[in-house]
C-alpha cells in the first residue's frame, strides 16, 4: 500500500469517482459531500493497494472457490493461474 500524491492519480479518482455517484454525493450525515474536490485538491488521503491474491465464490455451489495470485513486477501486476 502507498499514498498516492500524484495529480494525474488523483484527478482519475475524483473523475471515477464522480461518475458513479454524481458530482454532488452526499451521504445521510453529509460526511461525503464535495469528496471528488477534496480528492483532487489533495485534501482528502488516497491509498494505491495492491493485491497479491484474491479470491472468488460461486453462491450455491460447493468448492466453487477460485484464487488469483498476482505478480508485482515492474513493468505492472499480471495475473498468474
Amino acid at each position: 500500500m502507498r499514498r498516492s500524491g500524484d495529480v494525474a492519480e488523483l484527478r482519475r479518482v475524483a473523475d471515477t469517482y464522480e461518475s458513479k455517484y454524481g458530482a454532488r454525493f452526499t451521504a445521510p450525515e453529509g460526511t461525503w459531500f464535495g469528496l471528488a474536490d477534496a480528492i483532487r485538491g489533495g485534501d482528502a488521503l488516497v491509498y494505491q493497494v495492491v493485491p497479491s491474491t484474491a479470491f472468488g465464490f460461486e453462491k450455491g455451489q460447493q468448492f466453487s472457490q477460485t484464487r488469483w495470485r498476482f505478480s508485482h513486477e515492474p513493468s505492472g501486476s499480471v495475473a498468474v493461474p
